[in-house]
């Protein structure tokens, strides 16, 4: 199929620092060509894709974020070529869904804003202007205002494992992260933080006008005594905020469509205290992926329930995207049946269970499916060791009945994704290595090309005490970093 997708042109695809849309466009528009459609990404031209790439401005404009020439002349870029597409998929916000409705090539539209006041208002209009463009939601909640709208699909935000490492151990501070605004809540959170004692730690855009403003008057007066602002962070600082926070806080007061920040914190290992607004109790099951409040003014009491969550057992998002699929999170034509539920973020994946389905899978797409089921449960396990050997050993049994292309290439990045450093990193944090596997270590290593980590298994099967086991994991360790 060949298919457009149309990004909003403020920031790159993917962003270096703000941008929720941008990352989940990125993560289409490189899953569906990587599922071998043909797929042409409108976006600034200093955005990365494995898409075909077509901008009209080679640098985001992002210090014109707001005005209408820019983002009407790119938005043309792609409605110009509207019949080079048998489908466009617009993410650029209202003028991208009206401007549909002058192509015969069908679009749909996903809203990532709230449909409350003006902004529903607005969606009616268009509906009325441009009937035959389809309305994709990112959560059921976000439809409550206009249920009537010609909404044809629900496609929740989704995320890539890969960049978002899990991280068992939990630090001490608070972390929020989200732009300047009253509905996101810096202010609630440093409230958290000054009743508790507990160092709050804030991230976030710092841009516009408004932003401004409520920073200077209800944030910055109280950046003192483990209150820190730390400016607008990249992906990878984000993430190593997230590592190692003790909980993110999510205190918002307004129809939140869905809430990128709580899956992402739950991907890292971090669970979430977040107010019952918008699609907040579709994305956390309290009590087990989060805990939900209905007053912000509770979230002191609340830590310690949070507290006792396993970061372990955290539940992981169900529409979630990797490298080697993509059926999660392209979007369906389907309405969703009258019976339908919001997803729910669990984890009942067992290594027996994510065996079982690659073994029985009869096509590319399931084996595709399976294989990443594998690659996730390892990255969410990383010390079970046992668990792990027996499914690294089944996906080194199959490689030679892979055959299909597809297959291959994403044998090839799970590979990469479990590999070594999970292994590595299983048997350092283990203290109590078995001997019973030690053939199986072998035939691991040695799939990986590791002889001189086979000559510390083979000492580590035989040490007498514990101290020099832990002197072998040290080693191991460091043979991975070298």
């Amino acid at each position: 199929m060949r298919v457009a997708v149309l990004s909003p042109v403020w920031f790159a695809v993917p962003p270096t620092g703000y941008g929720g849309i941008e990352w989940i466009v990125s993560l289409l528009a490189d899953g569906l060509a990587r599922a071998g459609h043909e797929v042409t990404l409108f976006a600034s031209g200093d955005s990365r894709t494995q898409a075909e790439l077509s901008y009209v401005y080679a640098d985001a404009p992002s210090r014109q974020i707001g005005r209408s020439m820019p983002e009407l002349h790119h938005a043309l870029g792609c409605y110009a070529r509207a019949d080079e597409f048998d489908v466009i998929n617009d993410h650029s916000g209202m003028l991208g869904a009206t401007l549909g409705a002058a192509v015969a090539t069908p679009v749909v539209h996903t809203v990532h804003g709230p449909m409350a006041g003006e902004p529903g208002e607005v969606y009616e209009l268009i509906s009325r202007v441009a009937p035959d463009v389809g309305l994709i939601s990112i959560s059921m909640n976000q439809r409550k205002p206009k249920p009537h709208l010609p909404w044809v699909g629900n496609c929740p935000n989704a995320l890539d494992f890969s960049v978002y490492p899990f991280k068992p151990q939990r630090g001490e501070y608070l972390l929020f992260l989200g732009r300047m605004s009253p509905d996101k809540g810096a202010h609630r959170a440093i409230a958290v933080a000054m009743e508790t004692g507990a160092p709050l730690k804030l991230a976030g855009k710092l841009a516009e006008p408004k932003e401004k403003e409520y920073f200077a008057e209800f944030v910055e007066p109280h950046l003192r005594d483990g209150i820190e602002y730390l400016g607008e962070v990249t992906h990878g600082e984000k993430v190593e905020l997230l590592q190692n926070a003790r909980a993110t806080l999510f205190p918002i007061e307004w129809d939140e469509p869905f809430g990128l920040v709580m899956i992402e914190s739950m991907a890292c290992g971090t669970p979430v205290i977040a107010t019952r607004w918008g699609a907040v109790p579709e994305v956390i099951e309290h009590g087990r992926s989060g805990i939900i409040v209905d007053d912000y003014r509770v979230i002191p009491v609340a830590l310690e329930e949070a507290d006792r969550l396993d970061p372990v057992e955290l539940p992981t998002p169900v529409h979630t995207p990797s490298p080697t699929s993509v059926r999660q999170v392209t979007t369906s034509v389907d309405r969703p049946p009258a019976n339908y539920e919001p997803p729910r973020f669990r984890n009942e994946e067992t290594a027996d269970s994510v065996i079982q389905r690659f073994l029985v899978a009869t096509s590319t797409d399931e084996t595709v499916r399976a294989l990443d089921a594998m690659a996730t449960y390892t990255e969410l396990r990383p010390k079970k060791i046992d668990d792990i050997v027996v499914i690294l050993l089944a996906l080194i049994a199959a490689e030679p009945r892979l055959t299909a292309p597809d297959a291959r290439r994403a044998f090839g990045i799970v590979m990469k994704r479990v590999g070594r450093s999970t292994v590595m990193r299983a048997f350092a944090n283990s203290m109590a290595a078995s001997s019973e596997r030690h053939d199986d270590y072998m035939r691991i290593f040695a799939y990986f090309g590791e002889p001189a980590a086979e000559q510390i298994v083979e000492q580590l099967v035989t040490a007498d005490s514990s101290k020099h086991r832990r002197v072998l994991f040290d080693a191991l360790v460091e043979l991975k970093r070298g």
